[in-house]
């Protein structure tokens, strides 16, 4: 019996999220700034940072290329759940946070647009990280 895997098409698209500064240490703090940021934007209710969001042990997120042809770093990265199982919205966000924030970011504050899913069926998935400045 073969079963079909499917992963959300849209990540994050109610959440609103400015990636900017220096990486955070604390998942926990990390969920209180993004809490406090909803609330700044007037989207109060909309974070839920214990929601699984996506069922894959890892998966696999493709950052937007500011450094050029020649940068040390790659276009995607591989992120890995901490309990080999699934990802919480608040562990997604704070990995791709800190990754963005130490790797892609140019010091200028970018804002979060979403995560869509570009591998049909793959395991482990690919997500775009959407950025709008």
């Amino acid at each position: 019996m073969t079963h079909r895997i499917s992963f959300p098409k849209q990540l994050f698209t109610n959440v609103s999220w400015a990636f900017g500064g220096a990486p955070v240490i604390d998942m926990r703090d990390f969920s209180d700034e993004v809490q406090q940021y909803q609330c700044k934007v007037g989207r109060a209710n909309t974070w839920l940072p214990d929601q699984i969001v996506v069922v894959a042990p890892k998966l696999y997120v493709q950052f937007p290329d500011s450094h050029g042809d020649d940068s040390e770093f790659p276009s995607h990265e591989e992120l890995v759940s901490d309990d080999g199982k699934n990802f919480s919205a608040v562990e997604l966000l704070f990995k791709i946070h800190n990754i963005f924030v130490e790797r892609y970011c140019d010091g200028d504050e970018q804002f979060l647009e979403g995560l869509t899913l570009v591998s049909k069926n793959k395991i482990p998935p690919v997500y775009l990280l959407n950025i709008g400045s």
